[in-house]
């Protein structure tokens, strides 16, 4: 008999986390066995609510939905989170799950009320922790650590982990810190599961396609392409990243930066006050989640940038499997750049993000990497194979499902 799982999320229109990372996960799952319902806690325009709806309809995911009032702030996303508890409770009633799976601390705070309404009979929990959640916010600026709303959401955290029979981090060092927050840590409770993705999608194109879609961006074809992929933000280093672009450009004048993200507005925003002069240079887009891969795949480097900060440490970036998988060569920050790359060929580690560094960056990708650009692209797709595919995120999941069983049965 198949495992069933409730998968709680919470998600705005301004990410496409579901469609773009999780659906995959879910079909996946479906190999081993598992079932997945999503609950997912969101807002946003009625088109988008109901594209959530058909991708989970189209990938055979059972959808359900709770509208988070988002006027009201900070309490009106904490009081939907306990109200949805209910939800929550009915759901486990109806469709007799086997396991609960909140990802992060927003969701978490929904399952752990629904467990504290009703003790008895409840499924275990698998804390999806994702991250750091909410010291994020504190890098952001958006709360502060002496905050009752920070002390509140970091005992839900807490609460969280030390409840859950198992809990999934992104990386080994998200795993050490969770285990500190942990009242009673088990050995086999931290499970890591990559942000893998697909390789039938993530690849590389065939020269007519990179030509069919460099006509579509309206870039020449033999341009050297840079790409930059996902949110767009300080925790990103925007000023380091196009003055590493603007290096380039003084090597390679034909040189094209295409940037992909959910709000170019905020990109052009920000171009437009800071660095003017580039935007003949620039390519400003937002895509489908359907539609990235393919102009991934123009692209011949990558570029993953991230803050040194405490949050940064318990992440691992979902566009760094989408570069490689598409064989860019990659240049990012060390929190970032994991899994060895900092010796791979196809890859620079950024450490200080001196000027002297970027431009030597600059240099190795004018230099090195276009000059063997057919090399580059076997080697970091063979990467990616080896280290960021679904199938890997899909195992370990599969795995914490069954930790998460196994413990709650015993």
């Amino acid at each position: 008999m198949a495992v069933r799982a409730l998968y709680v999320t919470w998600d705005g229109p301004q990410v496409s986390y579901l469609e773009g990372l999780f659906l995959p996960i879910f079909a996946g799952l479906r190999a081993h066995d598992i079932e997945i319902d999503v609950l997912q806690f969101t807002w946003g325009p009625q088109a988008y609510l109901e594209r959530q709806e058909q991708v989970c309809d189209e990938s055979g995911v059972v959808y359900h939905r709770v509208i988070v009032p988002k006027a009201a702030g900070g309490l009106g996303s904490y009081l939907s989170a306990v109200m949805g508890s209910k939800r929550i409770l009915q759901l486990r009633k109806d469709r007799h799950f086997d396991v609960i799976i909140p990802r992060s601390v927003m969701p978490a705070i929904a399952t752990l009320h629904a467990d504290w309404r009703r003790s008895a009979g409840r499924a275990p929990m698998l804390f999806d922790a994702d991250g750091l959640a909410i010291d994020e916010k504190v890098d952001a600026g958006q709360l502060s650590p002496s905050s009752l709303s920070y002390r509140m959401l970091k005992w839900y955290e807490r609460s969280a982990i030390s409840a859950a029979a198992a809990v999934i981090g992104r990386t080994e060092r998200a795993c050490e810190i969770y285990r500190t927050y942990d009242a009673q840590p088990r050995q086999d409770k931290y499970i890591v599961a990559v942000n893998g993705r697909d390789p039938t999608k993530f690849k590389p194109s065939a020269p007519a396609e990179r030509e069919l879609a460099c006509r579509r961006l309206e870039i020449d074809p033999l341009a050297p392409i840079i790409v930059y992929s996902g949110s767009f933000g300080e925790k990103y280093c925007p000023l380091q990243m196009f003055q590493l672009f603007r290096a380039i450009l003084q090597l390679t004048p034909n040189a094209r930066f295409l940037i992909m993200s959910g709000s170019p507005e905020d990109v052009l925003t920000y171009v437009r006050s800071q660095h003017p002069d580039l935007i003949p240079a620039l390519n400003i887009k937002s895509f489908t989640s359907g539609e990235v891969a393919g102009y991934l795949a123009v692209a011949d480097l990558g570029i993953c940038l991230y803050k040194d900060t405490f949050a940064n440490q318990a992440f691992q970036a979902t566009k760094l499997g989408e570069y490689l998988l598409c064989g860019l060569a990659t240049a990012g920050t060390a929190n970032a750049m994991r899994f060895g790359l900092s010796n791979a060929s196809f890859a620079r580690t950024i450490s200080t993000m001196s000027q002297d560094e970027l431009q030597a960056v600059a240099h190795w990708f004018v230099n090195d990497v276009l000059p063997a650009r057919t090399s580059i692209r076997n080697q970091a797709r063979d990467f990616g194979l080896a280290h960021l595919t679904t199938d890997k995120t899909v195992s370990s999941y599969a795995e914490a499902i069954k930790r998460a069983i196994e413990y709650r049965s015993n």
